[in-house]
């Protein structure tokens, strides 16, 4: 991949992560909510889980491409 293409991806890449934040924050808040009003948590929490777990590959793929980006041509 070139240089613009790695710097274009990374860009997409970031773009994915503060929206995988985002759904991270709301996902909680949804599991916060049914916590505290006795409701069963094990569906929203499998969920947050997976978006957890997305949001892991998606920051180590951000680290990798910043990585190849910063590495002599």
């Amino acid at each position: 991949m070139d240089r613009e293409a790695l710097e274009k991806h990374l860009l997409q890449v970031n773009a994915d992560l503060a929206l995988g934040r985002e759904c991270i924050g709301r996902q909680r808040r949804i599991v916060a909510d049914l916590e505290q009003s006795g409701r069963d948590t094990k569906t929203a929490f499998q969920l947050l889980q997976e978006a957890e777990a997305s949001q892991a590959l998606y920051a180590a793929e951000a680290e990798r491409l910043a990585q190849e980006l910063a590495a002599p041509s």
